[in-house]
């Protein structure tokens, strides 16, 4: 059986007990946008990327669980980086989704493409890159045990537009 990348990221969020994720609607996440429905997770868009952070510490500091964001690649990143600061700083269990330049336009000067990796790491997150499809489940395998350590990282994780459009074999969950 095939699914898309988006696809296969909401099924392993689902799968991990997360039913909302708070956004801010850009183009490389438009596939999560369309993907999460069909796992019953509920987006709520937000006006700007700094509020669907800290509305993601706000249900993570009231539930204690992990609290997820989702905000488009480029500026709709950087205006995220207020509230990964703040989630990393209150040590809350925040996962920062952003969406990213396709992986074959980066040496060519993507559009919206930056070092998101180095700018979420200096806001005090652990960062990093979903490049396929397929390894979604132990990229979030990985983001899971950060978020639940003694001392908790808000974690980032840029999802190229390809790979969330790309099909990818789907693994049942569980």
């Amino acid at each position: 059986m095939q699914e898309t990348g988006a696809a296969a990221v909401v099924r392993e969020l689902a799968g991990r007990g997360v039913d909302t994720m708070f956004t801010v609607s850009g183009n490389q996440i438009l596939p999560i946008f369309d993907a999460a429905g069909d796992v019953g997770i509920r987006l709520i868009h937000m006006r700007h990327e700094t509020a669907a952070v800290y509305a993601a510490i706000g249900a993570s500091e009231t539930t204690g669980k992990p609290a997820v964001a989702l905000v488009s690649a480029g500026p709709g990143f950087l205006a995220s980086l207020q509230g990964l600061g703040v989630a990393a700083s209150m040590e809350l269990p925040v996962l920062l989704l952003s969406g990213g330049a396709p992986t074959h336009q980066i040496p060519y000067g993507a559009f919206q493409h930056l070092d998101q990796q180095a700018l979420a790491r200096a806001s005090g997150a652990i960062s990093m890159r979903l490049e396929q499809g397929g390894s979604a489940s132990e990229l979030l395998d990985r983001a899971w045990q950060c978020l639940h350590e003694a001392v908790v990282q808000p974690v980032h994780i840029e999802m190229a537009a390809d790979v969330l459009l790309n099909s990818v074999s789907a693994r049942p969950l569980g």
